[in-house]
């Protein structure tokens, strides 16, 4: 593929550091695109703090951040604590994950539910759209099962990430439950 066929410019005898061809290229290797936290950007002294200092800091507090926010981190930290913390938080603020479309939904407030059984339901949900990044209403049928389970995370996480005292809560039932299944199937566990 020509590069310069797609606008680049490529004629320069240095290429500038802030290219965006530059700055955002994972490599030759890569899958994708270098992630907003993985691109090399000189950081101004006056923002440079000790490592020290740095267990003092207050976490994100997930549970006070704007959706948009929470949707950012998950998409953009992939693999990463905070994805899974984001989704843990958007989970217990009524957003579900559709595995089978991979997005986020939540039940629209004000729309009737034509169609509602034991294992599905039609109607109009608010949608994320990470391309456009908005909400955006859609009339759709939902199976249950295609709905991801609420994200099993550690409440130690949870708590460093600044999420809502509920969802840590819950958190910990689910540790909870789970290691009381793990002890009825296998009595010797403590």
């Amino acid at each position: 593929m020509n590069l310069a066929s797609l606008g680049m410019e490529l004629t320069s005898p240095a290429p500038q550091k802030n290219t965006l061809l530059l700055r955002r290229f994972g490599g030759p290797f890569a899958n994708f695109p270098a992630r907003p936290f993985e691109i090399d950007v000189e950081t101004p002294p006056a923002y440079r703090f000790s490592t020290n200092l740095l267990h003092r800091l207050a976490g994100p507090q997930l549970n006070k951040q704007h959706e948009d926010v929470l949707f950012y981190l998950f998409y953009n930290m992939t693999g990463e604590a905070y994805q899974l913390a984001a989704a843990a938080e958007l989970y217990a603020q009524n957003w579900r994950y559709h595995k089978v479309e991979c997005i986020w939904l939540t039940r629209n407030k004000f729309a009737n539910f034509l169609d509602q059984t034991g294992s599905s339901e039609r109607g109009t949900y608010t949608v994320f759209d990470p391309v456009h990044w908005a909400k955006v209403q859609r009339p759709m049928h939902l199976v249950y099962s295609e709905l991801a389970e609420r994200p099993v995370v550690d409440p130690q996480m949870l708590k460093e990430h600044g999420c809502s005292e509920q969802l840590i809560i819950d958190a910990q039932s689910v540790v909870l439950a789970n290691h009381l299944q793990q002890q009825q199937l296998d009595p010797k566990l403590p």
